[in-house]
C-alpha cells in the first residue's frame, strides 16, 4: 500500500543511526564494513544463495523512502506466479521499538532457507506452500529506535504537523492501528490523538 497522503524528505537535523551498542540487533539500512549483517544485507544474500526458491517483493516506500520488502520463500519462487500456491505471511515490527520480533522472523527465514532439501517438512512446506517474510514493516521507525534518546519509539516516521522535522512527540501513526477494518471505532484501542503512541492516522489503510 502506497502512502496517499504527502511526503516528507528525512531533514537535516535527523540524528544518525547506531549499532555499535549491540552485539546481536542490527539495523535495517546496510551498512558497509561494519561486521554485522543488517536486515537489507540478509535479504541481498539469501537472494543471492538461494535463487530457486527466494524472490523480493517490494510492498511499497516508507515516509523517508525505503523499501518496504517481503520475501517470497517457494519452489521456482520467481518463475511462479503469486498466489498460486497456499500462503502464509510472517510479518513483524509494524511496531519500531519490537526488535525482538524482527528477530525472530529473520531467524525464521534463514531456519527455512538453510533447511530446504536437508530436512524433510521444510522441503515439503517450501516446495507447496508460498511463505512470505516482511520482517520489518515500519523500517522507518526501526531506525530511528538506534538513534540517541529514541530506543522505545513505537510509531512510523509520519510528519504529522508537516514541519519537516520528523520524530517530534506529535509524529508518526501507530501502522497497527491504520488498518481499514473497524478503522476509527473508538478510541479505546486507537486514539485519533497524533501526540498517542496509538495514533490510528488520518485515514484508514493511509499509511505505507
Amino acid at each position: 500500500q502506497r502512502q496517499r497522503g504527502k511526503t516528507g524528505a528525512r531533514p537535516a537535523q535527523a540524528p544518525v543511526a547506531d549499532d555499535s551498542a549491540y552485539a546481536v540487533w542490527t539495523r535495517y539500512d546496510r551498512v558497509r564494513n561494519d561486521g554485522k549483517e543488517q536486515y537489507l544485507e540478509q535479504y541481498d544474500r539469501l537472494l543471492r544463495q538461494y535463487p530457486r526458491i527466494t524472490k523480493e517483493f517490494v510492498a511499497g516506500r516508507s515516509h523517508e523512502g525505503r523499501e518496504i520488502i517481503a520475501i517470497k520463500v517457494t519452489r521456482n519462487a520467481r518463475n511462479t506466479k503469486d498466489g498460486k500456491r497456499p500462503a502464509v505471511l510472517y510479518n513483524a515490527q509494524q511496531h519500531a521499538r519490537e526488535w525482538l520480533a524482527g528477530e525472530t522472523c529473520r531467524r525464521t527465514l534463514e531456519y527455512f532457507v538453510s533447511s530446504y532439501g536437508d530436512n524433510a517438512r521444510v522441503t515439503r512446506l517450501v516446495d507447496s506452500r508460498e511463505l512470505w517474510f516482511m520482517c520489518v514493516s515500519n523500517p522507518d521507525g526501526h531506525e530511528y529506535t538506534f538513534t540517541p534518546g529514541n530506543r522505545l519509539w513505537r510509531k512510523n516516521m509520519a510528519d504529522n504537523d508537516g514541519d519537516g522535522v520528523l520524530g517530534e512527540p506529535g509524529d508518526g501513526v501507530d501502522p497497527n492501528r491504520n488498518f481499514a477494518t473497524n478503522w476509527g471505532l473508538d478510541n479505546e484501542g486507537s486514539s485519533d490523538d497524533p501526540s498517542s503512541e496509538t495514533y490510528r492516522g488520518p485515514g484508514p489503510h493511509f499509511e505505507p
